[in-house]
């Protein structure tokens, strides 16, 4: 049977919830506007609920993963975010913008609040696109940073697929439901989804037990055999880094 293959970063380029904070002190917030910010990165709260709700149904798979969290990174090609940046996400709605607080380590949560999703809210970071992205991040606790629980990576998929459903339109969620003979994508065997590792990667293996298994890798980006239902959720997949490139010269600070 023919193995169809999906990039998350090219499928969902549109629905990864891209970018939209960095750390946040106890202070007053930054005074960068995001009017002043041209083209600013920005998302349908909407659709950022959906994943929240995928993360609910599917919790099963990382039930130790204590909440839904989204990661602030630069894209390829872009310096690394310093500590105090003054990046800002609101979510702005018919009121007063709402702030999300951010965690040291980039990551933050998304309130749910219905006031919001009845303006229609939007997430509007104060960045010019292109320059950063954003990711969903489930992790069980106690796991070293270079190793991932193959059912956090299985609910991360739902989060994604659920907002990518949510912002690709029905025309082309119906066809590639066609294509892939089922509304679950995430669990379909021959359909193949990379994920980004965070870093170059030289190697990446899957363990459970005794087995183990090599993991396809593509520059920064690796194949979780997602659908393989041989691998439980609590395989593990390790990652072996490569050295950090260079950031792209004139790139963006």
């Amino acid at each position: 049977m023919q193995k169809y293959q999906y990039s998350l970063l090219a499928l969902l380029i549109a629905s990864a919830p891209a970018a939209f904070a960095q750390e946040q002190t106890t202070q007053d917030p930054p005074s960068v506007e995001v009017k002043d910010i041209r083209n600013p990165e920005l998302r349908s709260y909407r659709n950022i609920v959906a994943g929240m709700d995928a993360f609910e149904e599917h919790h099963n798979l990382a039930p130790a993963a204590p909440e839904l969290r989204f990661r602030l990174r630069p894209k390829r090609g872009q310096p690394p975010l310093e500590k105090g940046e003054a990046l800002t996400v609101r979510i702005k709605g018919n009121g007063d913008p709402v702030i999300i607080p951010v965690a040291p380590d980039n990551t933050f949560t998304v309130p749910r609040m219905q006031a919001l999703l009845d303006d229609d809210a939007d997430m509007v970071l104060n960045r010019k696109k292109g320059l950063v992205e954003g990711m969903p991040s489930v992790r069980t606790p106690g796991l070293p940073d270079n190793v991932r629980r193959l059912g956090d990576v299985r609910l991360e998929c739902q989060v994604l697929i659920a907002i990518g459903k949510k912002e690709m339109g029905f025309l082309m969620r119906a066809a590639l439901t066609t294509v892939m003979l089922s509304g679950n994508w995430c669990e379909k065997k021959n359909a193949q989804f990379w994920f980004s590792g965070g870093h170059p990667l030289e190697s990446t293996v899957l363990r459970e037990g005794e087995r183990t298994a090599e993991v396809k890798v593509k520059e920064w980006s690796y194949l979780a055999p997602l659908g393989d239902e041989s691998w439980s959720n609590d395989a593990l997949i390790e990652f072996k880094y490569g050295p950090e490139p260079a950031a792209t010269a004139g790139a963006a600070p």
